[in-house]
């Protein structure tokens, strides 16, 4: 027969200290449930590689229209040549831009997307790779020329409501420029960042309240028990 553990009265109070807090943060931990089931980030996997004046069709929400193009061009001027990649919006779309000059600029994962950001809906500079004859010597410009897994900050809209979203990209320029998409995502809620990088899924905000929810009177209970069952 297992033996009936008496509650001490320090314990008791402990456990009703417990009971009191759980209550209290209840609806707030369903509420952010709630609010993290409900914040959905489409991610795509991507392995891309853009074609020379072959422009990208970057559809962020698979609606069938391109947000953006992504596009790589080259050309001579006298005794130069060049190859660049740019980033041109369609329809109200724009990028994170600088606020001044043509270059975009490569964000590093982790960096927040969203309405405290500057946009650009010009054509944007993202690298370069210019060719000076004789000597065939070659000089690489841009933000994004020789990055690896840089983020495009992204904004459009869509049925009337804006959303924030990004791509991923690696680009070359030092032996031959090859610039490649290897992923894109955007928030389905109107108006609300993205982090760069983040693919969705669940957050540590549930799991934080449940923390909170247990307290110090939680883990006084466990070292009680403890004792009891000794």
């Amino acid at each position: 027969m297992r033996a009936i553990a008496i509650l001490t009265g320090k314990l008791e109070r402990n456990l009703i200290a417990y009971a009191t807090v759980a209550a209290a943060t209840g609806a707030g931990v369903g509420t952010a449930l709630t609010q993290t089931a409900d914040a959905e980030v489409i991610y795509t996997p991507a392995h891309v590689v853009i074609i020379l004046r072959t422009p990208y069709n970057l559809d962020l929400n698979h609606d069938g229209a391109a947000d953006f193009l992504l596009e790589e061009n080259a050309g001579c001027d006298y005794s130069d040549c060049y190859e660049t990649l740019n980033v041109r919006p369609t329809g109200a779309g724009s990028f994170v831009s600088l606020g001044h000059g043509p270059n975009v600029p490569a964000l590093p994962r982790g960096t927040r997307i969203g309405p405290k950001k500057r946009f650009g809906s010009f054509i944007g500079l993202m690298a370069g790779d210019a060719v000076t004859f004789p000597g065939y010597r070659t000089f690489p410009y841009g933000l994004w020329a020789n990055v690896k897994n840089r983020y495009l900050g992204l904004r459009f809209n869509t049925k009337g409501s804006t959303h924030y979203g990004w791509a991923r990209l690696s680009v070359n320029v030092q032996d031959h420029f090859t610039a490649t998409v290897t992923g894109y995502a955007y928030e389905t809620i109107p108006d609300k960042p993205i982090i760069a990088g983040f693919r969705g899924g669940p957050t540590q905000t549930g799991a934080s309240l449940g923390h909170l929810a247990l307290g110090t009177a939680g883990r006084k209970q466990n070292r009680h028990s403890q004792v009891a069952g000794h």
